[in-house]
């Protein structure tokens, strides 16, 4: 992965609306009133969130490698 992808990947994350309906989704799981479309939308933001946390420790691990030929 080169400097300008590995950059992009850690620039990217959820913007405020979506960050403000995951907390709605969060709040209303704690209280246990999820419907099941609910629960299948905060499941997708649970996995997007996981994938995008893989890839920016790979991009993190690119721009290390790239700064320091011995790692």
């Amino acid at each position: 992965m080169n400097e300008e992808a590995a950059r992009s990947i850690l620039a990217m994350g959820f913007n405020a609306d979506d960050q403000q309906r995951m907390q709605i989704l969060a709040d209303k799981a704690k209280a246990g009133g999820l419907s099941p479309e609910e629960e299948i939308e905060i499941e997708n933001y649970e996995r997007v969130g996981h994938y995008l946390g893989i890839l920016q420790s790979k991009a993190r691990r690119a721009l290390q490698s790239s700064t320091d030929p011995h790692l």
